[in-house]
């Protein structure tokens, strides 16, 4: 265990680390995105008062980082 411990890892080792980490984090949120098209649009809805151009885009993309919320709650709850 010490010497786990005590090895050193540099800033950009652990930037590396977090990326390969959240690829498969944003691909997962990704594919949740795609196959749960009415939270899109219940989000979209909610969003176009706020940022009219980019709600689309916006929708898709807080669903998509949010992914692992929308699996314990309802949908209710979730709405912005």
């Amino acid at each position: 265990m010490r010497r786990f411990l005590s090895y050193r890892l540099s800033v950009e080792a652990l930037i590396e680390v977090a990326f390969w980490l959240a690829v498969p984090y944003v691909l997962a949120g990704m594919l949740w995105a795609f196959f749960h098209a009415e939270q899109v649009e219940q989000v979209r809805t909610h969003l176009e008062t706020r940022l009219p151009a980019g709600a689309d885009l916006g929708a898709y993309g807080l669903v998509a980082v949010l992914w692992p919320i929308e699996l314990f709650v309802t949908t209710d709850v979730c709405a912005i």
